[in-house]
């Protein structure tokens, strides 16, 4: 099983970070300071199925989990996310469950 733990300082994950990765498991360490997750970060990780994101993201890039194996979305309590950029869950077919905080902003379309 490939598992990444991120640790609680990084603030960002920048553009193709992690595309084509093969992540089953992402964990971002308890406290994260973590606040942009950037374009197609995780995009084509297949074998992903949950993502939990920690409350300090602030935004999520166009196509940051795109064409991932994501079942569920899980944004912790406290979230400040502000924006979801355009398709950035898009082409997660068997995504079923995600619960998105009320103030964000979504863009474009192919969510």
């Amino acid at each position: 099983m490939k598992v990444i733990t991120f640790p609680a300082n990084l603030k960002d994950i920048r553009e193709h970070a992690f595309d084509i990765s093969g992540f089953e498991e992402i964990i971002f360490e308890e406290g994260s300071q973590l606040q942009v997750i950037g374009d197609n970060a995780f995009g084509n990780s297949k074998k992903l199925n949950v993502v939990t994101i920690p409350p300090a993201v602030k935004e999520l890039w166009e196509m940051a989990f795109v064409w991932s194996g994501l079942e569920q979305v899980i944004f912790e309590g406290g979230s400040e996310l502000e924006k979801i950029g355009s398709g950035a869950f898009a082409y997660n077919r068997n995504l079923t469950t995600i619960n998105i905080p009320l103030r964000v902003k979504i863009g474009g379309s192919n969510f």
